[in-house]
């Protein structure tokens, strides 16, 4: 019964080629310059994109062949072949013929390597040939389409990621193992592969808790297994995303090309202000004059120096700023809109900057350095458009509120006194379900006590197949609307129904695989406060008269909140506009291009269950969510679409959500009463509601 939101970033496959792979012949010595904040900022590059001849075509991979350029592409039909280049990327014949089922390749030395995807005798995976011998099996089994190999005094290094936890690091014919997980919990994985001095580094990442450090630690010729120790890395290579020159590796972080000898770091180009999204990047080759090819899916894109005429036009650029701190950070389709504005946008430059602390981030709103704000607490920005930080988006961008352009529902709900100050390109909608053999015929609930007797009322296992911490969740993010008037802001915790749903809360299960057991028990009646519109219609619909096998047909209700009578909308981010930015022209094109402009994509609707607010898109999502055959389609279409367009509140996050949840667990763990529980919050988020006023 637990039905989760994922969202599917499709993270297309990286991996690095280089030219010149020896490297100085120099001793490496100390590695310095490992500082992110001294950071320099090289000479300004442009980006201009080829495009290959023919259909279908899917490019995979690009490298140096000495006389020009080999680039790995797949046709319409799956078969992997060579196009070859000239330096200045026309095309030319190709010797040279790509083996079955090649993904990526590498030159190091004078060998070509190639990375197979094969299904010989039994067995499926990626092997690694050298000039078509098999060199090295690997029988991954996991998307392994990138590698890096290079070669220093004789010996070939290797790192060919594996697809989920890392890269695969190979010196000569040996897989070196990864270090051992600590006794304080950390574990490690080799993102990527650096050549400098004459030596090979792995960059490594160490993970505890959900927090990841990077570090560079030399390899051996002789080494069985990958250090846990290495040289402080303050920057996250994007995995087997690297290309080595000269004496001198480049790589590819989440938003930068940067260059590093050993001694010290340099960023050659801000990828999104020239309209790259690194995540889109297969390869990168870096050429002995000086450019460098990135090879994306669709399109190869050289990187060159600016000339004057560049740096002029560059220059008159006007730069937006999009802000944001680290607990509230862009996603993937955001990132996607800057590159993709930026890409065809000659007038602004826009750039994402994150800030380490809110204070840091008002200074900055204050100091009119951010001109476009994200974040996902409709709290924060209430209080920012509540002390004038905001815009009204029907005065700076008038096209977003015009009736037919946006779902009306969410226009005002992102609105406080009648303006709008937010909004989020996606969403999604949740609520609450019943067994509708136990609902018979009711279609809601009056208050949140009188859904929780009626439920209590059902089989007495009932919450057995809820887990607790996604049960308070749900009740700790609808806090804000069922128990605070923000109006006057003034909190009601103490009214007797917050009690209450403590006790419901903890009669659910703390053992999530026996919610799961439970959950599976179809005599019992079915209660679930997590359902997504789209997740209940696709399955339900077909449950019609209790027939679907195995299990009952469900009524889908909104959490009963006072003053809505909609469900509650979960947005992937929310965008603001600045009162005081540089440039309100500015904000406003790149939030119309953000929430109008971009091409809708098939499976970019968060694995069919997120909606765009671009009204013209939501029966595409639902045409891709609602896997079903006509006449059951069209129905469920139809009711899902009345619930998400008049869902009318937010999900609520930030500190009120922090303190439900903190007295809650209190209260789980037998330190406080339910009433004692329902005190404390009501006094603590009274305070919070008066700081904020």
């Amino acid at each position: 019964m637990k039905r989760c939101l994922s969202l599917f970033l499709s993270f297309l496959l990286l991996f690095g080629i280089v030219s010149c792979r020896s490297g100085s012949s120099g001793e490496s010595g100390d590695l310095t310059g490992l500082d992110a904040e001294a950071l320099e900022t090289g000479d300004l590059y442009t980006a201009e994109r080829y495009e290959l001849k023919g259909e279908g075509i899917h490019i995979l991979d690009a490298v140096s062949d000495g006389e020009g350029i080999l680039v790995l592409v797949e046709d319409a039909e799956g078969e992997s072949r060579y196009i070859a280049l000239d330096r200045d990327f026309a095309e030319i014949p190709a010797d040279r013929e790509a083996l079955p089922g090649t993904k990526a390749v590498e030159s190091a030395g004078d060998a070509l390597y190639s990375l197979v995807f094969e299904n010989k005798d039994g067995r499926i995976g990626y092997n690694l040939y050298r000039d078509n011998e098999l060199y090295l099996p690997l029988w991954f089994r996991a998307s392994s389409e990138r590698m890096i190999v290079t070669e220093a005094g004789g010996v070939v290094f290797a790192a060919v990621s594996d697809g989920s936890t890392g890269c695969a690091v190979c010196v000569g014919t040996q897989i070196l193992s990864a270090p051992d997980e600590t006794v304080d919990g950390r574990t490690f994985a080799a993102e990527s592969l650096l050549s400098f001095g004459g030596k090979t580094y792995a960059v490594m990442r160490a993970f505890r808790e959900e927090e990841a450090s990077y570090y560079l630690a030399p390899l051996e010729a002789t080494a069985e297994s990958l250090p846990e120790e290495g040289t402080a890395f303050p920057w996250e290579v994007l995995p087997a995303l690297s290309a080595s020159g000269d004496g001198t590796s480049y790589f590819i972080t989440k938003d930068s090309l940067l260059s590093y000898d050993g001694e010290k770091a340099v960023e050659i180009a801000r990828l999104p202000s020239l309209g790259i999204d690194p995540d889109k990047i297969r390869s990168l080759l870096a050429l002995a004059d000086g450019r460098f090819l990135l090879a994306a899916e669709e399109v190869l894109i050289e990187l060159a120096p600016a000339d004057k005429e560049a740096k002029a036009a560059e220059s008159e650029k006007q730069e937006i700023v999009v802000g944001y701190t680290g607990d509230f950070g862009p996603d993937y389709y955001l990132n996607d809109a800057v590159t993709g504005f930026n890409y065809k946008n000659s007038d602004y430059r826009v750039i994402l900057k994150e800030y380490k602390s809110e204070s840091a981030l008002n200074l900055a709103l204050l100091s009119r350095e951010v001109d476009i704000l994200v974040d996902f607490s409709t709290t924060n920005l209430n209080n920012y458009a509540a002390k004038g930080l905001l815009r009204p988006l029907e005065t700076l961008c008038p096209r977003l509120c015009e009736e037919g352009v946006l779902l009306p529902n969410v226009v005002k709900a992102s609105s406080i006194g009648g303006a709008c100050y937010y909004l989020p390109r996606f969403f999604t909608v949740s609520g609450c379900s019943i067994s509708t053999r136990e609902m018979n015929g009711r279609t809601g609930f009056a208050s949140v006590g009188e859904m929780i007797d009626f439920v209590r009322k059902m089989d007495p296992t009932v919450l057995k197949s809820n887990w607790r911490p996604v049960m308070l969740d749900q009740f700790a993010f609808g806090a804000g609307n069922l128990w605070i008037d923000w109006e006057t802001r003034t909190a009601r915790f103490d009214d007797g129904e917050f009690a209450k749903v403590l006790a419901f809360c903890r009669d659910a299960t703390d053992d999530y695989e026996m919610s799961l057991r439970y959950a599976k028990d179809t005599s019992s009646g079915v209660f679930c406060v997590t359902f997504t519109v789209v997740d209940y219609y696709s399955t339900m619909i077909l449950a019609a008269d209790d027939t679907e096998k195995g299990r009952p047909q469900e009524t889908f209700f909104p959490m009963p909140v006072a003053g809505h009578e909609g469900a509650c909308i979960h947005p992937g981010i929310l965008l603001a506009a600045v009162n005081n930015g540089k440039s309100a022209d500015g904000a406003a094109a790149f939030l119309e291009y953000t929430m109008l402009d971009i091409p809708w994509k098939a499976g970019q609707s968060a694995a069919g269950t997120a909606y765009y607010s671009k009204l013209s898109c939501v029966e595409k999502n639902l045409r891709k969510a609602l896997c079903l055959d006509e006449p059951v389609a069209k129905k469920a279409k139809e009711i899902a679409y009345e619930i998400v367009a008049g869902a009318d509140y937010y999900v609520m996050l930030g500190p009120v959500v922090d303190i439900v949840k903190e007295e809650a667990n209190r209260y789980f763990a037998g330190e406080i009463t339910a009433a004692q529980a329902a005190e404390y919050v009501q006094n603590r988020v009274s305070i919070y509601l008066a700081e904020q006023g």
